[in-house]
C-alpha cells in the first residue's frame, strides 16, 4: 500500500521560502517521496497556481479529487476554506499523512485524529526512516529556529532527537 503524502500550499509556499534563503533545497520533495507519492487537491492547486508556487512539479505530483464530501463539508462549515477541507478529507485513511505549516489546520486536525505534521516534524520520520541525514536535520532545525519557523521549545526537541538519534 502506497502512502499518500498532502501537502498544503502554505507549506509548498514556505518550501519556496526556505528554499530561497538557502535554507533548504526543493529536491528534499525527491526525499519525501521516497516514503510516498506527493498528493494535493484539485483546490490545493487552484491556490499553488494563483500563488504561483515554484517548488510545485505538476509532473511528480497526484492530483486526487476529494475522497469524503461528508468531512469536506464539516471541515468548510468549521470555517476552513476548501483547500484545507480538500486536504483533511483526504486524510481518511491509513495510507494518508499530510504535511501542513498552517498552525490552526493542524491543531484542528489532530483533535480530530488525523495523521498530519510540520514540515520539520515530517523529515524527522526521514530520519528515522534513514532517507535523511540527521545533520542535514540538524541544520534545517537550526535555520528554521533561526528564522522562527518553530518555537524555542520545538527547536530543542528536535536538536535534542538529532543528537541521540
Amino acid at each position: 500500500m502506497t502512502i499518500q503524502i498532502y501537502i498544503d500550499t502554505y507549506t509548498w509556499a514556505k518550501i519556496d521560502y526556505l528554499s530561497e534563503e538557502n535554507i533548504i533545497q526543493t529536491e528534499i520533495l525527491t526525499n519525501i517521496a521516497k516514503v510516498g507519492n506527493i498528493c494535493i487537491t484539485p483546490e490545493i492547486q487552484e491556490e499553488i497556481e494563483y500563488f504561483q508556487i515554484t517548488s510545485w512539479n505538476n509532473r511528480k505530483t497526484f492530483v486526487i479529487p476529494v475522497q469524503n464530501e461528508e468531512i469536506y463539508r464539516r471541515v468548510q462549515n468549521d470555517g476552513f476554506d476548501a483547500a484545507d477541507a480538500s486536504l483533511i478529507a483526504n486524510l481518511n485513511t491509513e495510507s494518508a499523512i499530510g504535511i501542513t505549516e498552517d498552525r490552526p489546520l493542524l491543531k484542528y486536525a489532530v483533535l480530530n485524529h488525523y495523521d498530519i505534521l510540520f514540515l520539520v516534524d515530517f523529515l524527522k520520520r526521514l530520519v528515522q526512516l534513514q532517507i535523511m541525514k540527521k545533520n542535514e536535520f540538524y541544520r534545517i532545525n537550526k535555520a528554521l529556529y533561526q528564522v522562527r519557523n518553530i518555537k524555542k521549545s520545538h527547536f530543542e526537541k528536535n536538536k535534542l532527537f538529532a543528537q541521540r538519534f
